[in-house]
């Protein structure tokens, strides 16, 4: 294996003993880039595990798509971007790196290997060279928010939302918050002002940690993707639209079910409800 890549497979895959990555995982990072035959921009993802490539690049696409295009026909764009069986190992014994000096040279790098992203590996190898780009330095640290909601929910292993008020004096000192006893019962009070025992994760967040950047709208439109064809109606990868609500914790208007995709969305918009246009709620699996 070519030591140029090591750094990077390593980074992908984990520093390996024995033979490697066995077969049935790494073939399922063997697919390229391929659209829908029934939605024109969205990408079929083949077997778990490549989402993770996929869903940024899709939404990329996505993102060009929308602002590009007339609004009432943007789903009719067309988007743009199975060859030699090989091993894990002799994959990264054949593949190599190439430097570009210049954007306009990388542009024109990536048009030329139009074809290579469509066919098999292109999403792994679209990966490596993202990396390679970034020169490794692929995680940004987090935001004082991003750790806030991260502690919090240690703290809540159950994902309800929300902890009982007897552990906010836990949080508050594992946040590097002021936690003197008074403090804490002032508090307290006002984040559960009906007495109830809990403090709820938006108050708490908005408290101490309030996003002053963006204003929220009340409702928004969303369309849900999900690259695997068995996870969507007759097995067609299909947009699923809906509606998002942004409601108050205090008056709520409408409370609808409680899903893994509405609990990934209140990660960002704590009381977001959704209504779909279908009967079922869009899987995320």
């Amino acid at each position: 294996m070519a030591e140029l890549n090591k750094e990077v497979i390593d980074l992908v895959w984990g520093r390996r003993t024995g033979n490697g990555v066995s077969d049935t995982v790494f073939c399922r990072w063997t697919q390229g880039f391929v659209f829908s035959e029934t939605e024109p921009t969205a990408l079929e993802q083949f077997q778990g595990g490549p989402c993770a490539v996929i869903a940024p690049v899709q939404a990329f696409l996505l993102k060009n798509v929308l602002f590009n295009c007339e609004n009432s026909k943007w789903r009719e764009c067309s988007a743009t971007l199975a060859a030699e069986e090989l091993g894990f190992e002799r994959f990264h014994t054949i593949i190599h790196k190439r430097t570009l000096k210049t954007v306009g040279e990388m542009k024109e790098a990536i048009l030329d290997l139009y074809d290579t992203w469509r066919n098999k590996f292109g999403v792994l190898l679209f990966l490596y060279s993202v990396i390679l780009t970034k020169e490794m330095l692929l995680v940004a640290p987090e935001s004082p928010s991003e750790q806030a909601r991260r502690i919090f929910q240690t703290f809540d292993p159950e994902d309800n939302g929300f902890i009982p008020d007897t552990l906010l004096e836990d949080v508050m000192k594992a946040l590097d918050l002021v936690s003197e006893p008074e403090y804490v019962n002032l508090m307290k009070s006002k984040l559960d002002p009906e007495g109830l025992g809990i403090i709820l994760q938006g108050p708490f967040l908005q408290e101490f940690f309030p996003d002053k950047s963006s204003v929220i709208p009340d409702s928004f439109p969303v369309y849900h993707y999900n690259g695997l064809k068995q996870s969507n109606h007759n097995e067609k990868v299909m947009y699923v639209e809906g509606t998002a609500l942004v409601v108050g914790f205090e008056d709520p208007m409408v409370r609808t079910d409680d899903t893994p995709i509405k609990r990934c969305l209140q990660t960002k918009w704590p009381y977001i409800e959704l209504l779909w246009t279908t009967d079922i709620s869009p899987s995320l699996n």
